[in-house]
């Protein structure tokens, strides 16, 4: 990975406190030698789970999906929203890392995937 540039903007709260480890790195995927098309071209291959059916655990975490805005899964205080999201992360042995937000009322982090799967 790259180092960090020093032309990096660091992101702060309307009060003017810095927020640690937040920022944002202009030409970052350039910088760390990210092929851009080949990595969306990969995200549009990925199939999507249909809303219909329940999002199983997967304990190997291997089979990614798009989760549809319409799932009860992604539900925000019971209605469908308006984009699609997929869940990764590393260390997926290690445990679930807690995902959550006001509103949301899914009961179990399934839809997780490891993210070097993806």
């Amino acid at each position: 990975m790259a180092k960090l540039p020093n032309n990096i903007e660091y992101l702060s709260l309307p009060n003017g406190k810095k927020l640690d480890g937040a920022f944002i790195w202009p030409d970052f995927a350039k910088d760390a030698n990210i092929d851009v098309v080949k990595l969306w071209k990969g995200l549009l291959e990925v199939p999507i789970w249909p809303s219909d059916k329940d999002i199983l655990f997967d304990k190997f975490g291997n089979n990614p999906h798009w989760i549809e805005g319409s799932h009860p899964a992604l539900n925000y205080r019971g209605n469908a929203i308006k984009r699609h999201k997929i869940w990764c992360q590393s260390e997926y042995k290690e445990g679930m890392r807690k995902y959550a937000y006001t509103g949301w009322r899914a009961k179990h982090p399934g839809f997780i995937r490891l993210v070097l799967q993806v």
